[in-house]
């Protein structure tokens, strides 16, 4: 795997138009389904898939991966040859090779980049799958199995979807090759802000892409929010160009102390849909604002319907106590996390709680903090506070809810189990819904399953569907203990929903100091698309007091 490095990878698409299929190797469907739009089919029983003589192992073991997934899925069973053997008239090409079709597909895409990509060209006879690199040509299969390799109305035919068939696509640096081909590629990666001044710090970073403006100009607008623990309470950032390049907004003010006393751990979240007066891609920001002598804690949530040029007060949804470092006098509220369930029409809010301080010394029927949880249906009114982790050893601190929805339907919560031997590390558990959580289980640690190590403190979580079938579950946090990681915050990786997990580097490395807490909970968003975007607070290495905020983004194929 190679050294990550501070590039600037940009997603690129270059589209080219193709003719149509050869005359006797299309078949027409004609109105079946009430789609009177005629489709064009392709009869892979013409063709062999053909790899390079010298192809690498990967290469070879990628050809038979194509075969079975043509075979799954249109049930066709190509053979396979080699490039040295008598050339077919009908070819789906993998890798390099001295085909004229491969060698034009090549020079075309050595034109447009000498860095990491791959094409794919679909002709009246030829399909030609080729990368600059063996890791560009596995992500180039792959995406043909995703785009064209579909079960289709005509057994033994590819569905030709509508529009250009040349595809050109600079990949950007590859960070992951699975055994079954998952690749994991970073597209982006670039600072959102560097501060200079010894005695400010970022913490707490989280990120939102919109998808549900009315005005579809404004679907796809990144904003990013970071706490800052020395001036203002929240510092917004702006990306109109998918992470490229970041504006620096207005700083963000709470209503209960109008930003006298600087608050903690921000959550930003699009709408979905409309509740109550607030229409669907209202931004909603959820806070920990604290104020007062005894510093009380409040978890508040504003909205914004101007794109966080003016803010409205929703209300609290729950005021709480005072912070003493995880004494039992501490009796605070913290870290909100807000989710949207479409079947209830419930958005929830997820926060950590100090407030069931228990009977007498020993804090009977206490717990030193749990993890629970609110909804709200219109935005006014908030139910009644439920538990999701409320452990019986009443010492246990479980804390952070990171959240992320799966394809199977499920819900994975990861959060740090802090309190004797336990040390912070990170444990995840799956529920059915939202609601659906027994306090009691602990759920299991989040452990690497070949060095059987795991990870600690401020935990993000994100799942994509993509990477294989059961997609790809991605949790990272403040600090890990595997060896092996330079970043010393690794990448955890499942592509089971969460039984197993393997280790990479993380593209935006953090160091932990005696000054700096850096890589403190970092934020995870994924799009309609499967692509994720990730912002995290590194260490600036100019200065141990010093820090920045960082974007990356990330695509799983």
């Amino acid at each position: 795997m190679k050294r990550i490095l501070s590039i600037f990878v940009a997603l690129i698409f270059c589209l080219s138009a193709f003719t149509g299929c050869a005359s006797g190797n299309k078949s027409k469907d004609n109105g079946k389904d009430g789609n009177d739009e005629a489709k064009n089919y392709i009869d892979l029983s013409l063709y062999k898939i053909v790899r390079p003589y010298t192809a690498s192992s990967s290469i070879i073991k990628l050809t038979s991966f194509l075969k079975n997934s043509i075979l799954e899925n249109t049930k066709a069973d190509l053979a396979v040859s080699i490039d040295d053997d008598e050339e077919s008239e009908y070819e789906i090409l993998i890798g390099k090779s001295d085909r004229e079709e491969v060698k034009a597909a090549a020079k075309a895409l050595s034109d447009k980049t000498k860095k990491e990509a791959y094409t794919i060209v679909v002709t009246d006879k030829k399909i030609v799958i080729y990368g600059l690199s063996d890791e560009d040509t596995i992500i180039g299969v792959k995406e043909f199995i995703k785009s064209f390799v579909k079960p289709s109305k005509i057994e033994k035919h590819l569905a030709l979807e509508a529009g250009p068939r040349t595809l050109m696509k600079k990949t950007g640096e590859v960070l992951y090759v699975g055994p079954n081909f998952e690749t994991v590629v970073l597209e982006e990666l670039c600072d959102i802000e560097e501060r200079i001044t010894d005695e400010t710090t970022y913490s707490y970073g989280k990120i939102i892409k919109l998808e549900h403006q009315k005005n579809e100009k404004n679907n796809g607008v990144l904003f990013a929010v970071s706490q800052n623990n020395n001036t203002f309470p929240w510092q917004m950032f702006r990306s109109d160009d998918d992470g490229k390049t970041w504006e620096k907004m207005a700083p963000l003010y709470d209503y209960v102390n109008n930003g006298n006393i600087p608050g903690y751990q921000p959550y930003l979240y699009e709408l979905p849909e409309a509740m109550g007066k607030y229409p669907a891609g209202t931004i909603l920001f959820a806070g920990c604002s604290r104020r007062g002598a005894k510093e009380t804690t409040y978890i508040f949530v504003q909205a914004t319907t101007d794109f966080g040029i003016t803010w409205e007060p929703i209300g609290n949804v729950e005021i709480g106590g005072c912070y003493n470092q995880g004494d039992w006098s501490s009796d605070g509220l913290w870290e909100p996390v807000l989710m949207y369930e479409k079947e209830t029409g419930r958005l929830y809010c997820y926060y950590s709680d100090e407030l069931e301080n228990g009977v007498g010394e020993n804090h009977v029927g206490g717990h030193n903090q749990r993890l629970v949880y609110k909804y709200t249906t219109d935005l006014k009114s908030w139910s009644t506070k439920h538990d999701m982790v409320s452990l019986e050893n009443p010492e246990l601190r479980p804390g952070m809810v990171a959240l992320t929805k799966m394809g199977n339907g499920k819900f994975a919560l990861a959060y740090e189990m802090c309190g004797k031997g336990y040390g912070c590390d990170i444990h995840i558990k799956i529920s059915d819904s939202l609601s659906d959580w027994d306090p009691t289980d602990k759920g299991k640690l989040v452990l690497d399953s070949v060095s059987g190590k795991g990870m600690a403190s401020g935990p993000a979580i994100i799942w994509t569907p993509n990477g294989g079938d059961c997609g790809t579950l991605i949790v990272t946090s403040n600090s890990d203990r595997v060896p092996s990681t330079k970043t010393k915050c690794g990448l955890f990786l499942s592509f089971d929903y969460g039984k197993t997990f393997v280790t990479i580097e993380n593209p935006i490395p953090n160091m932990v100091n005696d000054m700096v807490k850096s890589g403190y909970s970092p934020g995870f968003y994924v799009d309609s698309e499967g692509t994720i975007y990730y912002v995290n607070n590194p260490e600036c290495y100019r200065n141990s007091f010093n820090e920045k905020l960082m974007f990356a983004r990330i695509k799983v194929y």
